[in-house]
Order: structure tokens, then sequence, then C-alpha cells
């Protein structure tokens, strides 16, 4: 038989073959638009609900969609804007909603798991590397919600942080360009935030040692990172505050070795429905410890960079989570847990890999397990966004419209919450921890004020007993008081409580 003879395989069979050679690349990036899905499904439901913190993220984005450009978190020298800057360029071509916010901090969290994904390829093949991202991808309902409902840089922060582990590890054929984007990557996650410089310090550190003989390309490197870090490089240079820790001023707390026990005991649990108090916390805590001491350890005995990089990036970022919260981590500070999630999905995927069956078992698992969490959370995918908000404001806005009160004061934890419920309609400028100077600026210009408190709470009870401020009428609407003054009087001049 000759050469021409012989029958070439059909396009079927080369279809086949492509399949299989690049099933884990086809597994991941079809339960990803499963992930993207399952996230849409849930922002549209009851469960997607705003509060002030959250609230002021959305309100930055919508005022970057205005042109305002904020270099930093309302009201802090530290949390970089990337989430706000992108939700907000989005938000000029779809307009001002909460769902164009949640939607890209999704995505934002869905870039860390493809750089995860590339992280892991490189250790240990593609299965590793769609495990890993997966694993990440899909966390269980209660740090899914952390990827809709991002404080303001969570997500940026891994993303970048990521970044710049995949340039440490790749090859450095083109070191130029290399060093180019270790520098950029570098210098936005020192604008970003502290979580994020700890997570990739290590890996700056291990691409000057692997290029030790080429001290020039460190100043490009050097050179990128003060232009792209240069909005908190110049706050450093304006405030001390932008250097001070975290926590400095707000307690007398020193950390103690409880301290690092809460973080794996009292915290981590409860980001993985674990109720706190619970003989299964000290479980999910050794285990924890396990995966990221695993990390290391394995990785230097096998000489395997990407392992050392994360895992001792993690841990310093624990450090940094520690000192910088100037207390012991509870199970209400779980959010934080997030930052630990692409060391744990790598752990995992590292030591899942070899049994290709079983690494498919795992995603499946947290799949199903995420899937089911948002089930039940969102009351079986039901779609209502009616009540974003806590639904007492509807009854105070009112008021507030009916009396031509457009701006006015009131409780921190209902000011900028109120003011996106309405999308800055009315403006609610907080009596303390004032993040914004707008709408102080509007309040004070608006007459006598009107200030809206928690009814019942401490300033409810200062303003209802006080007999220094000027006339006023109080109403009642529901769980909320407003206060309507008579006479201007230095509302920033009094003792206000958070509530």
């Amino acid at each position: 038989m000759t050469t021409e003879d012989t029958p070439s395989p059909g396009r079927g069979t080369r279809t086949l073959r492509w399949i299989g050679a690049h099933s884990a690349g086809l597994a991941f990036w079809i339960l990803a638009a499963v992930g993207l899905a399952l996230r849409v499904l849930f922002i549209l439901s009851p469960a997607h609900t705003f509060d002030a913190d959250h609230a002021v993220v959305y309100l930055m984005a919508k005022h970057v969609a205005d042109g305002e450009l904020p270099a930093f978190f309302w009201g802090q020298s530290y949390g970089g804007t990337l989430l706000q800057t992108t939700a907000g360029l989005v938000m000029l071509v779809f307009g001002a909603h909460i769902e164009v916010l949640a939607i890209v901090s999704s995505l934002w969290f869905l870039a860390a798991a493809v750089l995860l994904r590339v992280i892991a390829r490189r250790l240990a093949g593609p299965v590793a590397g769609a495990t890993a991202g997966l694993l990440f991808w899909f966390p269980g309902v209660v740090l899914l919600q952390v990827s809709t409902r991002d404080p303001g840089f969570y997500g940026p922060s891994i993303v970048v942080a990521l970044g710049v582990v995949a340039v440490a590890t790749a090859s450095l054929r083109r070191p130029l360009l290399s060093w180019i984007a270790a520098g950029a990557l570098s210098g936005l996650a020192l604008w970003t935030s502290p979580m994020s410089v700890a997570l990739a310090a290590p890996a700056v550190l291990a691409l000057v040692v692997r290029d030790i003989r080429r001290p020039l390309h460190w100043l490009l490197g050097i050179g990128t990172a003060v232009v792209a870090g240069s909005p908190w490089l110049l706050e450093a240079l304006r405030s001390s505050s932008a250097t001070a820790p975290l926590g400095a001023g707000t307690s007398d707390w020193e950390p103690t070795i409880d301290s690092v026990t809460a973080l794996f005991h009292d915290m981590l649990p409860v980001a993985f429905a674990v109720a706190p108090g619970e003989p299964a916390d000290s479980i999910v805590g050794w285990i924890a410890v396990v995966l990221l001491a695993g990390l290391v350890v394995l990785g230097a005995v096998r000489r395997r960079l990407a392992p050392v990089l994360v895992g001792t990036g993690t841990m310093l970022l624990c450090a940094v989570l520690i000192l910088g919260a100037g207390l012991d981590l509870d199970y209400d500070s779980v959010r934080y847990s997030v930052f630990l999630m692409p060391a744990f999905a790598l752990a995992g995927a590292w030591l899942l890999a070899r049994w290709r069956p079983v690494a498919l078992v795992a995603v499946l698992v947290a799949a199903a397990l995420t899937v089911s969490g948002v089930w039940d959370r969102s009351e079986g995918f039901r779609s209502d966004t009616s009540n974003r908000f806590d639904g007492g404001y509807r009854a105070v806005v009112e008021l507030l419209e009916r009396r031509g009160a457009e701006h006015v004061w009131g409780d921190y934890w209902l000011s900028y919450a109120m003011t996106a419920s309405t999308n800055e309609e009315v403006t609610v400028a907080a009596l303390v921890t004032r993040r914004y100077p707008g709408y102080d600026a509007l309040a004070q210009a608006d007459g006598p004020p009107v200030i809206v408190v928690t009814t019942g709470d401490y300033n409810d009870q200062e303003l209802r007993t006080s007999t220094l401020l000027p006339p006023h009428e109080r109403i009642v609407r529901g769980g909320y008081t407003v206060y309507f003054y008579d006479e201007p009087f230095a509302v920033t001049s009094q003792p206000w409580g958070l509530y």
C-alpha cells in the first residue's frame, strides 16, 4: 500500500482528538460560564442586598461615570479604585445600576480564576490548571457573595497579585516585557491594597533573584511600578495616614498567638458554612494550616516556584490581616477569607490533579455545593430586585421628598445606603465616618438641618432629650426617625454615635 492509499483520519476523529487534548480547558470555560450565570441569578435575587459599605462602592462607580475619578476608597488613604473605575466606565454604556457593578465585580474574580489556572497549569499540567481555577470560582455561597458585593478592592487585589506571580513563574525569554509587566502590576498592587502587596511580594523577590545579573532590568521594573503606584505614593508623601497601620489608633489591642488562632479557628470556617463553635471549625482551621504549609514545604523540596510564592505570599497576607484589623478576627470578618482562596485552590489542585477522576469529582462537588447554597439563599433563584436596600427607607424618602428635603444628615449605617437607594436623588451625609465631603457640603447648604436616625438608638436618644439644640419636629417612620429643625446649628460639632 502506498502513502496515497493510507486512509486519513476523518473530520470526526480529528475533532474527538482535539476535544480529548483540550478537555480540561473546555471543562474550565464551560464551568466558568456556569459560575458567571450562577452569579447573575444571585445578583437578580432578593439575597443580593447592600449595606452602607457596599453602597459606597456603588456610589463611587456612579461618580466615575459622571466624570469624578477618586484615587482611593472614600475616606481612606488606601484601597485603590480599579473596581470602581472599571464599573464606572461600563456604566457609561449601560447606565448606573447595581447590577452593572455586581457583574463587573464578578468578572474581576473570574479574571483571578483564569490567572490561577495559568499558574497551576504551569505547575502540574492542564488538569491542575482547570481544577485550581474552578475551585476558586466555586468557593461556596458565602464567598461567592464577596465576588458580587466586593467591599471595594478585593477582586482587583487578588488579580494584580496573581498577575505578578504569573509573570514571575513564566519564562524570561523577553525579560524587558516581563519586568514592565511585573513592575506595572506591582505598582497597581501598592495602590490597590496592603493585602495585594503581601501576596505579590515574594513573586517580586523571586523575579529579582531569577534575573540577578541584570540590575538595569530591576530599574525598569521599579520605574513602571512607580508610575502604576503613583496614586498611593503621592498620598504617602502628602499624608502620614497612608503609611499608618490599618487599625492604628482604634484601640489598645495587641496581637497575640490567639490572634493567629482566631483567623483560622473563628473566621475561616464560616466561609465554608461552618457555624461558630461547631466541632468542625477546628478541622477546617487545621486543614487550612496544612495546605498553606504544604505549599511552601513541598514546593521548596520539589523546587517548584509557584507553590512557594503563593504559599509565602498568603502567609504574609495573613499577617497583614491580623495586624491591620486592629482586633482578633471573628465570624463577622469572613469576607477576608477570600484572600486565602487562591492558596487553598492551588494546593487542592496540585494534590488532586494526578488523579484526574478525583480532581473532576472535587470540582463537581464544589460546584454543586455552591449552586445549592445559592439556590437556598436566593429562594430558588427567585428574581426580585425590589429590596436591594432596607425596605424601611421608602417611607423616609417619601417623607423627605414631600417636605422638599433633598440633602440631609443621617446615621452612618443608613447614610450611604439610603443615598444609593435613591440614586442620589436624596443624599444623606453621615454624622460620623464622613467619607464623602460633597454630601456634607450639600447638607450644610440646605438650610436648617434634617437628620435621619435609627429609632431608639443612641443618636435618637441624644436628639430627643437634648435641651441645647434648636426646636424641632420629630417624625417616626417605621424603624427610623426624622428630625426637622427650625434653625441652623453646627451638626458636625455634636457628639454622634454610629447609630
